[in-house]
């Protein structure tokens, strides 16, 4: 009898190993620059909890570097591990809890933010190549060289194809696991900026004020559009309309599928840094000294409030922004007011910030302007967004900071659109793309 328990023991073992190996793997997270391939900035699947006490989880001051080249990517925070530059343009894989670094490549990127999907790290460089990498082991995989400089251009992946935009304006649509040139298509201008991906379609727009829509898998143009002034923003894609601003300071709303256009709304200061959406609002920074908040379905208004920083990202209503004097601000995405700042004492200058799993990642840039020789800096930083969940104790990194309690500031909130040029602000520019300090903006 016991004999016979033992062998309906080992069958039932068998046959639940069996089931184990018939049960697909979870796939690793996907994750790119501005969140996904549509590019919405909506880290709210992620994001975990965000608390309204925040700490400093860690700081890695090895990437505190001066040198006569600037790195202005924004990093990617993704399954455990944080992937960007230093101030040289080196690429580097840090884990995500301790900042701890896991393997770097030598492959040179300016503001090329990376996007990692099946396990391959995908980014454009400096030189002019495409690269995918292991993203546990920094290996090359392939690289393609394009027919320019990738200088701003972020890749976005979908269905097996990277697509990236050239120096030249040309973008070019890879095969994801062995780089074969699928097909390119010539935009135009000069730009650089981000091609975004949504239900079949790839969008991009030009210097030269062209909007394209093409098809994903052939390259084929199905539409394209003017607008007035080069490209501004990289499209934005969510609910079959495209968001996209131009560089003289005008957003617009396009129907996705026939390129008709929706709505425009004047953004007094201007527009260059890549908005966010998230609940039927589209959230921009403009380059003067504003944060808006506007309605997607219709352009309408509901709240503006004086705040000047690079491109704003939302998770789960809270709408965070990386402003000017280098510190971090939490809104709330409804209202508009203010739930908290950081006070960054590590490093000024402005930068780039992601979300995952209750942690912001801060990627700062600081261009401090020399006539003879201009002075750039890095620094990487993770904040806690939900304190006494997960500190780690590593001795070499900045040890945690309890930040006070929020002091919530009342604004005015503004409903209805302004119209007409109430101011033209004019910023000299190093490069055609990276944030503003001083003189620079991004635009990938």
């Amino acid at each position: 009898m016991g004999e016979k328990t033992r062998h309906s023991e080992m069958s039932l073992l068998g046959l639940f190993l069996l089931v184990l190996c018939l049960i697909p793997a979870v796939p690793a997270q996907d994750m790119m620059y501005r969140y996904d391939a549509a590019h919405t900035g909506d880290y709210s699947p992620i994001a975990g909890v965000n608390g309204i006490n925040i700490s400093l989880l860690w700081i890695d001051s090895n990437f505190t570097y001066n040198a006569s080249l600037g790195s202005e990517s924004t990093p990617v925070a993704v399954n455990g591990i944080v992937y960007t530059t230093d101030i040289n343009g080196n690429f580097y894989a840090l884990n995500a809890t301790t900042g701890v670094e896991q393997w770097d490549s030598p492959i040179y990127i300016h503001s090329s933010s990376p996007a990692v999907s099946n396990g391959i790290v995908y980014v454009g460089n400096f030189n002019g190549n495409v690269y995918a990498l292991n993203a546990m082991t920094g290996t090359t995989i392939w690289d393609y060289p394009v027919q320019s400089s990738i200088e701003c251009s972020s890749p976005a992946v979908a269905n097996g194809i990277v697509y990236i935009t050239s120096g030249n304006a040309v973008l070019y649509a890879l095969n994801a696991t062995t780089g074969r040139n699928i097909w390119d298509f010539a935009v135009g201008g000069s730009s650089d900026l981000s091609p975004a991906v949504s239900d079949g379609m790839v969008y991009v727009g030009s210097d030269n004020g062209n909007v394209y829509a093409l098809d994903a898998d052939t390259g084929e143009k199905i539409w394209n559009t003017t607008m007035n002034g080069g490209a501004g923003s990289s499209p934005l894609v969510k609910d079959n309309r495209v968001y996209i601003s131009s560089t003289a300071g005008t957003e617009y709303a396009f129907d996705g599928a026939t390129g008709e256009k929706i709505w425009t709304f004047k953004i007094v200061g201007g527009a260059e840094f890549d908005p966010a959406l998230a609940d039927n609002t589209l959230y921009i920074s403009d380059n003067g000294n504003d944060l808006y908040a506007l309605n997607a379905a219709t352009g309408r208004q509901l709240w503006r409030v004086a705040l000047s920083g690079t491109s704003p990202i939302i998770a789960n209503g809270v709408l965070y922004l990386y402003i000017d004097n280098g510190n971090i601000v939490a809104l709330n995405a409804t209202t508009g007011l203010q739930i908290w700042e950081w006070q960054n004492a590590y490093s000024a200058g402005n930068g780039f910030i992601v979300i995952d799993n209750d942690v912001l990642y801060g990627h700062s840039f600081l261009n401090v302007l020399n006539p003879y020789r201009p002075t750039f800096t890095n620094t990487i930083f993770a904040l806690d967004l939900n304190p006494g969940a997960s500190h780690a104790s590593t001795p070499s990194l900045t040890p945690v900071t309890t930040i006070p309690a929020p002091t919530v500031t009342p604004t005015s909130p503004i409903t209805t659109p302004r119209s007409g040029i109430d101011a033209i602000l004019i910023f000299g520019a190093l490069g055609s793309c990276g944030v503003i300090f001083l003189f620079r903006k991004n635009r990938n």
